[in-house]
């Protein structure tokens, strides 16, 4: 895999956890006028759509290693 592909997949997973983030943002505030309340739904939304593309990756590299042996 070339490095520059490797850059723009993380690029994209970085974007797609940003949006995500932001929407999660959007809806907080609306439904709260808590400041706090919104950075945290922010924070557990970007981590942890962050942690389900790891686990993404992680699956789709074991399933490659394992079709290997």
């Amino acid at each position: 895999m070339s490095t520059v592909r490797l850059y723009f997949e993380a690029v994209v997973a970085i974007l797609i956890m940003l949006t995500l983030s932001v929407i999660s943002g959007f809806l907080a505030a609306a439904v709260s006028n808590n400041r706090t309340a919104v950075m945290v739904a922010m924070a557990v939304v970007f981590v942890g759509s962050g942690a389900i593309l790891l686990l993404r990756v992680w699956l789709s590299a074991e399933a490659g290693r394992l079709a290997d042996m």
